[in-house]
């Protein structure tokens, strides 16, 4: 009887997942001394600190701490400001003490004033309308054959958005309350794209917004003056995007240039997030909260902007094809041009659709926010070595670096995780990226057009990997 054993080599990529999952299951259990011994043993040296895998109790967008945006530029202006409690938050945790947070009107202080939160940031009957081209069950997933292994987004001239249907005209808003932010930068370009999450795990790894086609084919590190996150659903449960004080600035390279605070912003339906595009930014997992038992899942949709003051690299159109159930757009890569395949059906829904994109007698008034955010430092902390607790034998906990490998790419590598939630050095995102414009570079000067860089950009997360280690 002849046993095929071509499945015995992947025992240990299997074993390594399975660790790494389990990791994050206990951090978001509190945990964190066991996910360490695990992570440890997995070859990851920093993770995110403690508080970023408990939930964010957010308040209501209607709480007193809120402030009424007599324009959005106003409004936006208004959220720039700091305090001398948090500033103090961030001196405790650069002392390498336990991680600290603040909240409420405290919550943002510099550098992290480089964002702004609005309220009621819509008109409602242009948030409906993107929700529902957007729910689940929309055809916009279905015909990208949504999650996807790799980042797509579409982009269009700005000035053509009053042309561009819900997307132009959300983008139009979007500009107006992004004034302040953009000091006095052009928009000439708008990139926009989309992510249906569950509400608590479906995270987006950290990541920084960058133009990929420029980074891997060019060599050139350009990012959105200010990205925009737009949540079409939410009441302030589901986990919240952390944006940090780091940037892609290569100019800097020292220690002191990496992460070290971040704002949480909770979502909910209606609200506007707006930050420095260049800042390293995600949605980590976190611990369900007690009201989600039992409760309907409703997924996280977002809706996303980058707002660019010079054109990005494009992408090739995506292309139409199969019939039926199967049919759908192929060749997805970022910041592609709008399609015109007269078989798809989202087109029309969210790019030529133009019904009840204005503001109601009843809707409230934009309001710049500070409710439903905190502030945490440190970001990173060190994995110690440390046994495993909470039942777990050390047998079970260890996993064979010899057998799952340490080489780029393999199971052993800590890059090779979805995530970036834990790393080898708090520079590590960072550094991809540059290692990817210097490869791209020398390719291009010594006239290697074969010689593509292989770096990675933006990873799929961990609900997209679940569906594709199920392929």
């Amino acid at each position: 009887v002849h046993v095929d054993s071509s499945w015995r080599p992947l025992r240990p990529m299997a074993a390594a997942a399975a660790a790494y999952t389990e990791a994050i299951a206990l951090l978001r259990a509190g945990n964190s001394e066991s996910a360490d011994a695990t992570l440890h043993s997995l070859g990851h040296r920093f993770r995110l600190a403690d508080p970023f895998w408990r939930p964010l109790s957010a308040a209501r967008s209607d709480s007193d701490d809120t402030t009424a945006a007599t324009t959005p530029t106003q409004g936006a202006a208004s959220a720039a400001t700091g305090s001398s409690s948090a500033q103090a938050v961030g001196r405790r945790g650069r002392k390498g003490k336990r991680a600290a947070s603040a909240s409420g009107s405290d919550a943002i202080a510099p550098p992290l004033n480089a964002l702004s939160v609005v309220d009621n940031a819509l008109p409602s009957g242009l948030v409906a309308a993107a929700a529902a081209a957007l729910a689940p069950d929309a055809a916009f997933w279905s015909e990208h054959g949504y999650p996807t292994p790799n980042f797509f987004s579409y982009r269009f001239p700005f000035a053509v958005a009053p042309k561009s249907g819900i997307i132009g005209a959300l983008a139009a808003v979007i500009r107006e309350h992004a004034t302040p932010l953009l000091q006095g930068r052009p928009v000439t370009h708008v990139e926009w794209w989309a992510h249906s999450r569950d509400r608590s795990s479906g995270a987006h790894q950290l990541h920084f917004d960058l133009d990929e086609k420029a980074l891997l084919e060019h060599g050139q590190v350009r990012s959105p003056a200010v990205s925009c996150v737009v949540y079409l659903t939410g009441d302030g449960g589901a986990a919240p995007t952390v944006v940090t004080d780091e940037g892609i600035d290569d100019s800097t390279t020292e220690e002191s240039a990496v992460a070290s605070a971040a704002v949480r912003v909770a979502p909910i339906a209606n609200r506007l997030l707006m930050f420095d595009g260049s800042k390293l930014h995600g949605v980590p997992p976190v611990a369900p909260q007690e009201e989600d038992a039992g409760a309907p899942a409703e997924p996280r949709i977002t809706l996303m902007f980058g707002l660019w003051s010079e054109e990005p690299v494009g992408s090739p159109a995506p292309v139409w094809r199969g019939k039926g159930r199967s049919a759908g757009f192929r060749n997805l890569g970022p910041n592609m041009p709008h399609p015109r395949a007269k078989h798809a059906q989202w087109p029309s829904q969210l790019l030529t659709g133009r019904g009840a994109v204005k503001s109601l007698p009843s809707d409230p008034a934009p309001k710049v926010s500070t409710t439903g955010l905190d502030v945490i430092t440190p970001v990173w902390v060190p994995i110690e070595k440390r046994r495993a607790t909470g039942g777990h034998s050390k047998k079970r906990r260890k996993v064979d670096r010899k057998t799952t490998g340490t080489g780029a790419g393999e199971a052993g590598d800590p890059g090779a995780y979805v995530g970036k939630w834990f790393v080898t050095a708090p520079s590590e995102i960072r550094d991809e990226a540059l290692v990817a414009r210097d490869w791209a570079q020398h390719a291009s000067a010594v006239g290697d057009s074969d010689n593509e860089s292989t770096g990675v950009v933006e990873f799929v997360d961990a609900a997209e990997l679940a569906r594709l280690r199920a392929l």
